[in-house]
């Protein structure tokens, strides 16, 4: 693929997974659910492969990959920096790390980050960028939007709008691996 290989950690029913192939990746989903890995491989294109596994035990791959995300994942998980350490480890050098969160600050009427019982690791993004550093990522940024949820429904097409931490619903992380230069 021309933009190599991508790795959809809580990939669910597939949707992102979709997205990353139809931008050049060849693209490996991950989801702790059997249910979600199976509507996945029943309704996503074939080209992408679906694995059940959970991230906070161990990451199955000796390849190494061009892009990780993991969309709405970090605060399920009750270790988030030994999963986070995992994932660096099969992330290329250069490699992007791109993955969004609840964010807790948020006065917005659309903030469910409180009302999920299994949301148990929701964290700022201060924090967030610290556990990723920590980690070993680099260049770590943060950026807090808005996401409408019933535009979505209605459209099929997500709506961010950037915006402060007391409004913003979502914190979206990228972060990278260093190069070896960068060192």
């Amino acid at each position: 693929m021309k933009n190599g290989a991508a790795l959809d950690v809580g990939c669910g029913y597939g949707y992102s997974s979709e997205l990353f192939l139809e931008l050049g990746y060849s693209v490996t989903g991950l989801d702790v659910s059997p249910h979600a890995v199976k509507t996945a491989k029943k309704f996503r294109t074939s080209s992408a492969e679906f694995l059940i596994c959970d991230v906070q035990g161990n990451v199955p791959f000796k390849t190494e990959f061009d892009l990780v995300c993991c969309f709405d994942v970090l605060e399920h998980l009750a270790y988030p920096q030994q999963t986070l350490k995992r994932l660096f480890g099969v992330l290329k050098k250069g490699g992007i790390f791109i993955a969004s969160t609840p964010n807790p600050l948020s006065k917005s009427i659309w903030n469910c980050a409180f009302k999920d019982p299994t949301h148990i690791n929701v964290k700022r993004a201060d924090e967030w960028q610290k556990i990723l550093s920590s980690s070993g990522f680099s260049n770590v940024q943060t950026k807090t939007v808005h996401f409408v949820p019933i535009i979505w429904k209605i459209t099929s097409k997500s709506i961010f709008l950037e915006t402060n931490e007391s409004i913003g619903t979502i914190i979206l992380i990228k972060a990278t691996k260093r190069l070896p230069t960068d060192y």
